[in-house]
């Protein structure tokens, strides 16, 4: 079967963006839609040239609202007649060539709906499979949001889009890329995990993540309830709290604390 050259978008959420610096400094080589949460509202289309002199087309979104998610399903509300969509955030310098990337890894796997990629980062060792596999559900529950990639009809056919109360500028924590996937999974999507590098991370401060404080564990007890459901997300506290408590205790938190806070998020209403 001759192989398919399929139409990839970039989506980018960033904020306070001054001008289109972002398109060189995130290293994209295909057509981009971004999002950029300022104090003003505009719709810009404009052509940039990528570092190897080629020409794509942008959308570049100014909006006052808030939220991570927000600006995720805002990006995929302009994304409408694109066949792969890239999840990408401020932080990121993609891959020389990830076009190519894409096309042979959905070429390769044809009934794939969404692919998950591993990255780089300085900041943490976290190792990556050196083989393809199936997206299982514990990988999905590693898998960050710079990772990801999904046909755009496939989410649209099965109403699939970011929960909005979850992720950066919600106040909730994090969390929403997770639910996305397990989303996907739930209703029937076809998920691959491809051992090439999509992109590098350039990490600074964390949007979300200011230690291991009592709202730090109340968020998560609330977002595993909300991803994971009643009975999982119970059992979830109890073994993270546990088994990682490792990473914590330096903040003076203990393993009771831990489990207390996450069970106050757990049986919140928000």
């Amino acid at each position: 079967m001759e192989n398919r050259k399929f139409k990839i978008v970039i989506l980018i959420s960033c904020m306070h963006e001054e001008n289109y610096e972002i398109l060189g400094r995130t290293n994209v080589q295909t057509d981009a839609i971004v999002i950029n949460q300022c104090n003003r509202e505009s719709v810009e289309r404009i052509q940039f040239i990528d570092k190897f002199n080629n020409v794509h087309n942008a959308v570049f979104v100014c909006t006052t609202q808030r939220g991570l998610s927000k600006s995720r399903n805002m990006a995929l509300n302009y994304a409408a007649g694109y066949d792969i969509c890239i999840i990408c955030d401020d932080d990121e310098i993609m891959s020389d060539n990830y076009d190519s990337l894409l096309n042979e890894a959905y070429n390769k796997y044809r009934t794939a709906d969404v692919i998950a990629f591993s990255i780089k980062c300085d900041e943490y060792t976290r190792v990556y499979p050196k083989t393809d596999s199936k997206l299982n559900f514990f990988d999905i529950l590693k898998t960050s949001s710079q990772q990801i990639t999904f046909k755009y009809q496939s989410l649209r056919e099965r109403s699939i889009w970011f929960d909005e109360k979850m992720g950066s500028g919600t106040g909730n924590g994090p969390g929403e890329e997770t639910k996305l996937l397990l989303t996907c999974r739930k209703k029937g999507c076809n998920m691959r995990y491809s051992s090439f590098c999509l992109a590098e991370i350039n990490k600074g401060d964390s949007k979300w993540f200011h230690g291991y404080t009592e709202r730090y564990f109340e968020n998560q007890g609330w977002t595993d309830r909300r991803i994971l459901g009643s009975f999982l997300g119970m059992v979830y506290i109890f073994y993270w709290s546990i088994f990682r408590r490792s990473e914590y205790k330096a903040d003076g938190i203990s393993v009771i604390d831990a489990i207390k806070y996450s069970l106050k998020g757990y049986f919140s209403k928000r």
